[in-house]
């Protein structure tokens, strides 16, 4: 593997445990000479309510849209054979087996490892608390990333076809997830023969609008990158061990590590995190000419509505940064991510003043999930070979032009029939066939909303 030996890996571990100091998160490899390839990500946290990208499945190939999510570890979406009314209306026609030549049915034992296994099917099934459940078997195809990388080589991988969906997972315009946590994976089986490309690295930056993955590198490397370690399991499970705002500091020992899920929409804080946040926030507020505009409080929701004579620039410099010190790096949270557009348990009735609502897209939880709104404008960087996450600070423009991205948001909602969704946080847990560890999730994960002058005014 590229970058620095074992010997070197050992020696700048032992000097961080005695100097304890921001030396602990400067680059643990060398990922500049990486070759890597480029995915683009479509969507966003405030009207789509998720990101995802394009993969061309089979042969010949057909396109599904998937939810790029770091808190789940397989791929799947619904097939030609799921039961009529069983599965979902989404973004592309369910993937037809009985068209791809390259599809193939997996026995229990070519699969390895099944929870269940039922007339030598190895079965998949996720409950989640508020109702929804996906149920299938899996399989395996040949898989290429992204309508834009049509030259790219195809792979074989095992997924899952969906054979049934319920309530919010039926009703999402994406036609699945892409599952890409510690226990994924669909980059190792995409790259393990390219001896150019690190299938161990993959980065995801999301922006306002869209975003990109690198897979094998981190990409160029145009700011400094803080490394920090993440814990064995599913998980990239990472150390807090504090929090600043406001001036006040205030170290947490929690009893579970947050971690990085690109497929939640909002943030979960654990309740003594959540509590400290808003209590400073709202110190910070009451001092003259900060955090400007009307605040509105409904449910789960709080929102500023900005005055209309003032940019966005000069609204968000008006409130704190959130500092969050990971292992030794402070990772700061700007406004401009933390307060995301309107949302759906608060919406105005004006459109036009939609581009004005901005609402705190942090919520109070058992436990701290970082999701999709804390990873915004970072590239974020996974080395699985070292165990390592690194953070690096940048615009997250996807390769794309913005009229090609305006094309592909209309088109998702225009087919939308758009649900009203209750928000509140989910729990989600396995069943006793299940092989994932999926995260939990804000109801807001599934929401899709309407309003496209807010998409691009994404």
């Amino acid at each position: 593997m590229l970058g620095h030996t074992q010997e070197s890996l050992m020696r700048w571990t032992i000097l961080c445990l005695f100097l304890a100091s921001s030396l602990c998160y400067h680059q643990s490899r060398n990922l500049e000479d990486l070759e890597f390839e480029t995915v683009a990500l479509y969507g966003n946290t405030e009207v789509v309510a998720y990101y995802y990208t394009i993969l061309l499945m089979g042969n010949p190939a057909q396109e599904q849209a998937v939810i790029v999510d770091t808190g789940s570890s397989i791929l799947n979406f619904a097939c030609s054979n799921c039961p009529q009314d069983y599965c979902g209306t989404h973004q592309h026609e369910h993937f037809s087996i009985e068209h791809s030549t390259t599809f193939a049915e997996l026995t229990c034992a070519e699969v390895g490892s099944c929870a269940a296994c039922r007339e030598d099917r190895c079965q998949f099934s996720v409950h989640y608390s508020e109702g929804s459940q996906i149920h299938g078997v899996y399989v395996q195809d040949e898989i290429r990333f992204d309508i834009y990388a049509a030259d790219s080589d195809g792979f074989r991988s095992n997924f899952v076809c969906n054979d049934k969906e319920t309530n919010f997972i039926k009703s999402q315009r994406a036609d699945g997830i892409l599952g890409l946590n510690n226990k994924g994976h669909l980059i190792e089986d995409a790259y393990r023969d390219n001896p150019n490309i690190d299938h161990d690295v993959f980065s995801i930056c999301i922006g306002h609008q869209g975003g990109y993955m690198n897979i094998g590198a981190a990409g160029p490397l145009v700011e400094e990158i803080g490394w920090i370690p993440y814990s064995e399991g599913n998980q990239y499970s990472i150390h807090l061990e504090k929090v600043t705002v406001n001036g006040e500091t205030r170290s947490f020992q929690t009893a579970r590590r947050p971690f990085l899920d690109s497929g939640t929409t909002d943030v979960f804080l654990e309740t003594s995190v959540y509590e400290f946040v808003i209590e400073q926030l709202n110190e910070f507020c009451k001092q003259e000419g900060k955090c400007p505009g009307e605040k509105k409080t409904k449910g789960f929701d709080t929102c500023w509505i900005r005055p209309s004579d003032q940019i966005e620039d000069r609204f968000f410099s008006l409130f704190p940064e959130l500092v969050f010190t990971f292992s030794g790096f402070d990772f700061a949270w700007h406004p401009a991510e933390y307060l995301s557009g309107y949302s759906q348990g608060m919406k105005p009735n004006n459109p036009e003043q939609a581009s004005f609502y901005h609402c705190l897209s942090i919520q109070k939880y058992g436990h701290t999930i970082l999701g999709g709104p804390f990873m915004k404008n970072y590239n974020i960087i996974f080395d699985k070979g070292e165990k390592m996450v690194g953070f690096q600070r940048a615009t997250c423009r996807p390769p794309i032009s913005d009229r090609e991205h305006y094309e592909m948001i209309q088109f998702i909602l225009s087919k939308a029939e758009l649900p009203k969704v209750t928000v509140h946080p989910r729990l989600e847990h396995e069943s006793e066939v299940a092989e994932d560890s999926l995260s939990p999730k804000s109801d807001n994960h599934w929401k899709i909303y309407t309003l496209v002058a807010v998409v691009l005014g994404l």
